[in-house]
């Protein structure tokens, strides 16, 4: 079953990401992470989890059209018996200026009930993967109470 329209709780982290591509050279970059999930859930019911992943430097240099990049965003799963989920972000029209920022979202199902707290995880678009610096560090940013 899947959950209709429900409070959702939004919570937003800046996560330091170490960053590279093909090649030795990795960077640290720094992305506000807003991840959005439902306040509340049913054991055994689905529900769309979304999040914004938005670069905290490097605006864009030209216009960059909507879908232009495609992103892959993981977010690790606390408790309730889920342990991560993977969503394919893409980016709005971004003109020149303006901050690199990706939302999508996915489906998750509560196969127990209890707390689940979500973390920000692994994150990649184009050629460049990320994971966070210090993923001890990487705080709890929203919860679902599955009854």
């Amino acid at each position: 079953m899947t959950l209709g329209t429900v409070p959702a709780t939004a919570g937003t982290a800046r996560v330091e990401y170490m960053c590279g591509s093909v090649g030795p050279v990795i960077s640290p970059r720094m992305f506000d992470v807003t991840i959005t999930p439902p306040a509340t859930a049913h054991q055994g019911q689905t529900a769309t989890i979304s999040a914004t992943v938005v670069q905290t430097v490097y605006p864009a240099t030209r216009p960059v059209p909507a879908g232009e990049y495609e992103a892959v965003f993981h977010v690790a799963l606390e408790g309730a018996g889920v342990e991560k989920v993977r969503m394919d972000l893409t980016n709005p029209a971004i003109p020149a200026g303006e901050l690199l920022r990706f939302s999508g979202s996915a489906q998750l199902t509560f196969p127990n009930t209890g707390t689940v707290s979500y973390r920000p995880d692994r994150f990649g678009y184009s050629m460049l993967g990320c994971i966070p610096r210090y993923p001890e560090t990487v705080p709890v940013v929203a919860t679902t109470r599955v009854s």
